[in-house]
């Protein structure tokens, strides 16, 4: 069952979860001779976009003021590195600064499918910075394209509320108040399960979610079969993106050595392949919501920082 996760961050945060597209690394040519300004002196080198990012969108409901969407872009291997990826982490999810240049070139977005790779673009201080001068390249992949002309609108889809708690701020609204404004299940008759189901006359149901199941985890040893010219790896996480628009990526790549010789592969070392560390959970939840607690100030944090943490 696909699982729908409702983040609040003293608001709530509604995104829903898609596979990531397939990412296509881009040589970006480095010159020997350092850069030089107008004036002939030399500048401080710029840490540029070397492969498309991932671009999404998330809608938050605050108190102070209407719905805002927000654009953003994962980033993978050493952009993401260098927009400050936090917690060994493999991407960085950053603003785009100069969104409506991206907005204006393309209008036909799909978040969590469409990649952008801006030629020059700078990485700095966790943003893209995109400027008109920039050429940009998008791809979004066939797959994903039939599917949003296609999408289902039957089934059943379970559904996570997340509260999330800092040391200096929390929402207002308690788990029960949440599940009930949500699930309906203190009587609340107006609410997010009964609008959908409604919408799609019973043919599409709101299940909340229960806290627990099966969980998998790749192995974090697997370096990759290849590298780069970005200098990203042919990981896990590339087999995970790739996987979509190519579905015998595994059977074709998956039992290719690792690359530090210690007889690892993708089949053996991946979710996504058979492979990983299988498991289970057991999580807290009550009436479809979680209480997610972070050990960060909100008041000191950017809300880029604070999805990063929970």
């Amino acid at each position: 069952m696909e699982l729908h996760l409702f983040l609040l961050l003293a608001c709530l945060l509604v995104a829903s979860h898609q596979s990531f597209a397939r990412l296509t690394f881009r040589q970006i040519q480095e010159s020997s001779n350092p850069s030089t300004n107008d004036a002939g002196g030399e500048t401080e080198e710029k840490n540029v976009q070397v492969a498309p990012c991932l671009l999404i969108s998330y809608r938050y409901e605050l108190q102070t003021e209407e719905d805002k969407l927000v654009w953003k872009c994962r980033l993978s291997g050493s952009d993401a590195q260098n927009a400050g990826v936090k917690f060994n982490g493999n991407h960085a999810y950053v603003d785009i600064k100069g969104i409506e240049f991206v907005l204006n070139a393309n209008h036909n977005i799909m978040s969590h499918h469409t990649t952008l790779f801006a030629e020059g673009a700078v990485i700095e201080d966790h943003l893209l910075h995109i400027s008109p001068f920039n050429e940009l390249h998008f791809h979004t992949p066939a797959t994903a394209i039939r599917r949003r002309r296609l999408a289902t609108t039957s089934g059943n889809l379970d559904v996570l509320v997340a509260r999330v708690v800092t040391t200096d701020s929390q929402p207002t609204a308690m788990r029960a108040e949440m599940s009930d404004a949500i699930f309906g299940t203190d009587g609340d008759l107006v609410n997010l399960k009964s609008q959908i189901e409604g919408c799609s006359d019973g043919k599409l149901t709101i299940t909340p979610a229960t806290g627990t199941g099966s969980s998998c985890e790749d192995n974090p040893s697997y370096l990759g079969f290849f590298q780069f010219e970005s200098g990203a790896y042919a990981n896990c996480d590339y087999f995970s993106r790739s996987n979509e628009d190519n579905p015998d990526i595994c059977a074709n790549f998956g039992d290719r050595l690792d690359l530090d010789n210690d007889g690892d592969t993708a089949n053996g070392s991946c979710c996504v392949c058979g492979g990983g560390t299988p498991g289970s959970y057991d999580v807290d939840v009550v009436d479809g919501v979680v209480n997610v607690n972070l050990n960060a100030l909100a008041s000191t944090e950017t809300a880029n920082n604070l999805q990063e943490l929970a």
